[in-house]
Formats: C-alpha cells, structure tokens, sequence
C-alpha cells in the first residue's frame, strides 16, 4: 500500500516468497514508481532485519531516518544497471 500511495523510499522482497505470485507485482510498480526494488533471500532474514519475530515476504520503507544516503545508492546503482536515471523525491 505505500508503494502504491506513494510513500515508499524502497522495496524488500525475499526470493522464498510462496506462492511467487504474492510479490510479483512489486517489482515492476517499484519501477513505475521510480522506488529502488531489492530481492534478498529469505523471508526470515527479511523479518529479522525489519525488526520482526516473524518471517516477512516484503517491506516499505517509508522513513529514511540514516539510511536515506544509503537508499539513494541502490537507487542511483540501479539506475546505471536499467541505463536510465532515477527520480530522486
């Protein structure tokens, strides 16, 4: 929902999501959104670094806090990587 509202400063999704079709729409709305989209590979490493006791197939991050420099290089990596550029919010 705050990918779709706008909100979203990046994308986690885990690989292990089942069924695949729970995340799928993500990437490519991360995409036309202009937010950086990661897969990482595991739904309970996902929630544990999201803060969680339990596993996570995606999360938004909403609120940079100190990661926003951070978040703006795997924007601005992902960008080289698409050969286009990235909006910057």
């Amino acid at each position: 929902k705050a990918l779709e509202k706008g909100a979203a400063k990046l994308v986690v999704a885990a690989k292990d999501t089942n069924p695949a079709e729970v995340i799928m729409h993500l990437e490519p709305l991360s995409k036309e959104k202009h937010v950086p989209f990661v897969l990482v590979p595991s739904k309970i490493e996902l929630g544990t670094a999201a803060g969680l006791t339990i596993p996570c197939s995606a999360i938004a991050v909403v609120q940079e806090g100190e990661a926003k420099k951070l978040i703006q290089e795997i924007a601005d990596a992902q960008g080289k990587d698409d050969g286009a550029s990235k909006k910057t919010k």
